[in-house]
């Protein structure tokens, strides 16, 4: 890859999240149209186990669920990631997807066990693997290299991105919050209304995605809309944009 190490600008969260916010706007129909059917069957899959289910019924509902949910959180960060890119956006191969899901679920375990310590290292944590998706799905790393990849680029700016984080988790409670009024109704209507407002959260928290894109060129470049650009990229005269 070809990354521009000059100076950064300063991390400053309302703008990071405002940018975030343009980019995801930009990139939404594209999102939904490649994501919307695996959620809605990630989520569906899911409804049976309520928490008086047996575990060992939902085990593999719950396990089918998440993958699917991965996979649509996978395109979500390529269409995102490739709207900002000069690149033609291809389909998720095996390897790089098998990386991404191996990624994603050490950061959702890491981060649950951060929590259980205190908000802090939680926020450290997240803010150190907020960019091992990426490495993962857009860089071809495997799942440590990608994480040892994310923590490196995020070292200098680890608390800023934590604040970036604490804003979006922020974000994310006061959406889900809204789950509670589902609860208030009862029979099909519930339902009904716990499966809309649960594939709705899923679509905020592909905003995470956006932010991490935006950090991320933040951090390789001093200009807003640069970018890292694969080496196999060539330009028009024949030269690597790396020369």
């Amino acid at each position: 890859m070809c990354i521009d190490h000059h100076p950064t600008r300063p991390i400053v969260v309302t703008e990071i999240l405002r940018t975030a916010l343009k980019l995801y706007r930009t990139a939404f129909l594209s999102v939904v149209a490649r994501t919307l059917p695996l959620i809605a069957i990630a989520e569906a899959i899911a409804i049976p186990c309520v928490p008086d289910t047996s575990p060992s019924i939902c085990v593999l509902p719950m396990a089918l669920s998440w993958l699917l949910s991965a996979w649509a959180c996978a395109r979500a960060l390529r269409v995102m990631f490739r709207t900002q890119q000069p690149i033609v956006s291809t389909p998720i191969g095996t390897a790089p997807f098998l990386s991404f899901v191996l990624v994603s679920a050490y950061i959702d375990l890491t981060t649950m066990l951060a929590m259980l310590l205190l908000l802090v290292p939680a926020l450290l944590v997240a803010a150190a693997t907020i960019f091992a998706p990426l490495f993962a799905l857009e860089h071809n790393q495997g799942p440590i290299e990608a994480v040892a990849s994310s923590a490196k680029l995020a070292q200098d700016n680890i608390f800023p991105i934590a604040l970036v984080v604490l804003a979006f988790s922020v974000i994310v409670i006061v959406a889900s919050s809204s789950a509670f009024f589902a609860t208030q109704a009862t029979g099909v209507l519930a339902s009904v209304l716990e499966y809309a407002f649960s594939v709705v959260c899923v679509f905020v928290t592909f905003y995470y995605y956006a932010i991490a894109i935006v950090l991320f060129e933040r951090l390789n470049s001093n200009t807003p809309n640069a970018s890292v650009i694969p080496t196999d990229t060539i330009q028009p005269n024949g030269q690597s944009p790396c020369r």
